[in-house]
């Protein structure tokens, strides 16, 4: 089973890169040529499909790469491994310090979490 899930996978998502260049390098060459006469309306319509190709194949890039980078931190994440420190040390950029509550800068968590609730309440509240 596994021989054949490569052999799949291989035949499939092996070539992403190379499927987003060739289609760059197609849609290049239509619209070079546009520059210099009108294209004709299957051309027109090879571009699109190409433009719908392109982004299918990023989207589709992305949620691999996403998929791996999950992967790598199940593999890696718990051994207080050089991998590890450095996922937390980005997370630790995206971590909410404090706000600024009526002109005060509040960094204790119960601060935070009393406005943060405040807020929700007056934006989630439901008149009568």
């Amino acid at each position: 089973m596994k021989s054949s899930m490569k052999v799949w996978n291989h035949d499939h998502f092996w070539n992403i890169h190379q499927n987003i260049s060739k289609i760059e390098k197609e849609m290049n060459d239509l619209d070079r040529k546009k520059e210099c006469v009108r294209l004709s309306e299957e051309e027109r319509e090879c571009r699109r499909s190409l433009q719908e190709e392109f982004w299918r194949n990023v989207v589709f890039k992305v949620s691999l790469l996403k998929q791996k980078s999950r992967s790598n931190w199940l593999s890696e994440g718990e051994s207080n491994s050089k991998f590890f420190h450095i996922m937390g040390n980005w997370r630790r950029k995206n971590m909410i310090r404090g706000v600024n509550i009526n002109g005060l800068w509040k960094e204790e968590p119960n601060d935070v979490k009393e406005e943060a609730l405040k807020i929700f309440k007056q934006i989630f509240n439901e008149e009568q």
